[in-house]
């Protein structure tokens, strides 16, 4: 009786040392902090996108499940963060998808808990700095790191790759940085020929260099909460004047069914910009899904 005594004891300090050990966190930080979370993200993605949970829970829901992510697991995750970072179609593959939320985590506790589960399994990656622990799915892609109290990991197949990009003391040269302020920014770096065929004909002959798209809430309590601005760049200033011509229809095509009087349409060189296109959380679920769906992006479609 007095040895399982001691050994019952044994194993519960070894269980509060491991605690201790996992909850100390500051050993495991990674210098990138949330004015530059994109620096971790891999740089030849299809799609960068950035999000507030906030009033886009939704929009969240349905990239989730395209990417064949479980909301409801990850959803208090979600709930504790105030803006996440992703980029989509990485690694060469249409189906990946690296993120980085920034908000408030129990971080050891996080930590302690995907060590403890079956379903995780714990590695390791040599950084600049030191050797810094993460979490692989045992039956899935998924793979996680605690960054700090601040920042979470989360790649469908890349995360050592941002992992050594996040423990960086500068950030790399050829980060991307998306709208801290808005609800939601959107970045296409390069016009693939999957999302130009899905554009109305006028534009698609058009040699598009690169497209933004931001949103902010204008106001919560009106029918249309949110307003969408953006820019477009185009190879050669001639194209650039066609586009300036036509953008409000090629907009009006693209926005179907919302009002479009307080749009703007600009051109400055080569650079078309608009503005004062509203809309609510369902119309940007349905632009959202149907751009994904365009791209072919996320193993599941529709």
């Amino acid at each position: 009786m007095f040895s399982r005594r001691i050994r019952r004891r044994a194993r519960a300090g070894a269980v509060w040392l491991a605690v201790v050990l996992l909850t100390a966190t500051c050993a495991t930080d990674l210098p990138v902090t949330p004015d530059r979370m994109e620096a971790a993200l891999p740089s030849d993605a299809a799609v960068y996108m950035a999000i507030r949970p906030e009033h886009l829970r939704e929009l969240i829901g349905d990239i989730a499940y395209r990417f064949e992510l479980d909301a409801s697991e990850i959803g208090e995750l979600i709930d504790d963060s105030n803006r996440v970072v992703t980029a989509l179609g990485s690694h060469g593959n249409a189906f990946g998808i690296s993120a980085v939320a920034s908000g408030e985590y129990p971080g050891g506790r996080m930590r302690f808990g995907l060590t403890m589960s079956r379903r995780w399994r714990r590695r390791t990656v040599s950084t600049a700095v030191s050797s810094r622990p993460w979490f692989e799915e045992r039956d899935g892609p998924g793979q996680l790191a605690i960054a700090s109290n601040n920042l979470v990991l989360f790649s469908g197949g890349g995360l050592e790759d941002m992992m050594i990009r996040a423990a960086e003391s500068e950030p790399p040269e050829d980060v991307l940085y998306l709208d801290e302020h808005a609800e939601l920014s959107l970045v296409l770096p390069r016009i693939g020929e999957a999302l130009r065929a899905g554009l109305p004909a006028q534009a698609r002959v058009l040699p598009l260099e690169r497209i933004e798209v931001n949103v902010h809430m204008r106001d919560p309590d009106r029918e249309l909460p949110f307003e969408l601005s953006g820019r477009i760049d185009v190879a050669g200033e001639r194209a650039a004047r066609v586009l300036s011509v036509i953008a409000r229809l090629v907009i009006g095509s693209l926005a179907e069914g919302v009002p479009l009087a307080d749009l703007s349409v600009e051109r400055e060189e080569r650079v078309i910009t608009f503005a004062g296109l509203p809309a609510d959380e369902a119309k940007l679920r349905q632009w959202a899904g149907g751009f994904l769906e365009t791209l072919g992006a996320g193993a599941r479609t529709g």
